[in-house]
């Protein structure tokens, strides 16, 4: 939506007589039902977030930051054991992290946000090249991770 004019006003829908209208500009969006008259509302600092892309985080110190608010899909070769640190994504999402193996057996260790199924995290793939996808769920307080192990 930054790339729109600096004031871009669209026609949503026609509703009866009246026409709601849609106006974005620097970062806020509004919601009226004529040009010229009070909002019905508006959501202030709006941003869009682009998930067509696999970012690639990387492992130093034995640490890596995942940054969901950059998007949806993140990979990330374990070279060392890792700690991972998440931040969260802007709202409710579905994420999607790869975890390739590089020369074999290195483990994870993972945010307390993260709930897994059992109750426990899961063992990693430890062959070498191997990848794990892990799907989370974020509902604004906690990761609910899944693994799916063992992809070559």
């Amino acid at each position: 939506m930054d790339d729109l004019a600096s004031w871009a006003s669209f026609r949503l829908a026609y509703l009866g007589k009246r026409h709601i209208f849609v106006r974005y500009r620097r970062g806020h969006i509004s919601i009226s039902d004529a040009k010229d008259v009070p909002l019905l509302l508006t959501i202030r600092n709006a941003r869009a977030i682009t998930y067509d892309q696999i970012i690639a985080d990387s492992v130093a110190g034995g640490t890596s930051t995942t940054n969901w608010s950059a998007g949806t899909w993140h990979k990330i070769t374990l070279s060392t054991n890792c700690t991972f640190t998440f931040t969260a994504p802007t709202g409710i999402a579905n994420l999607t992290l790869y975890l390739t193996q590089g020369t074999g057996g290195q483990t994870a260790t993972w945010p307390a946000t993260v709930k897994w199924t059992g109750g426990a995290a899961p063992t990693l793939s430890t062959g070498a090249g191997q990848t794990d996808i892990i799907s989370f769920k974020w509902d604004g307080t906690n990761y609910w991770g899944v693994l799916s192990p063992n992809f070559a």
